[in-house]
């Protein structure tokens, strides 16, 4: 096994035929020695970023305790440099709108300076 390759495990809500999913979520609640709330937003439909950087063994083993609890994981290899999670992309995106517009604000004023100085 490569053990430069990282892999990462994905949860999107998805629970095994026949749990149900207060059931689930209160297992993996447990699983992190946390409250029900904590964990609500794992069961929200969006894939959601367990584990990252990880090598296979260690996403399996993670995999294996949620699947014990109902809820199935994806295990992904991760890409190098391409591991972005949307919140990283959103954050860059609105500095770069932020500056953007800034950078607007400030020619507009230069130029509004120089036709009064003309």
């Amino acid at each position: 096994m490569n053990e430069h390759i990282k892999y990462r495990l994905i949860y999107n809500g998805e629970i095994s035929a026949g749990e149900n999913v207060e059931t689930v979520k209160k297992k993996i609640a447990a699983l992190y020695k946390c409250n029900v709330e904590k964990v609500n937003h794992l069961f929200s439909g969006k894939r959601k970023i367990i584990v990252k950087d990880k090598d296979l063994e260690s996403c399996e083993k993670i995999n294996t305790a949620f699947l014990k609890r109902g809820a199935i994981c994806m295990i992904e290899k991760q890409e190098e440099d391409l591991d972005l999670n949307i919140d990283e992309v959103e954050s860059v995106s609105s500095q770069k709108q932020g500056k953007d517009e800034n950078e607007n604000i400030k020619n507009k004023a230069i130029d509004s300076a120089r036709k009064a100085i003309n």
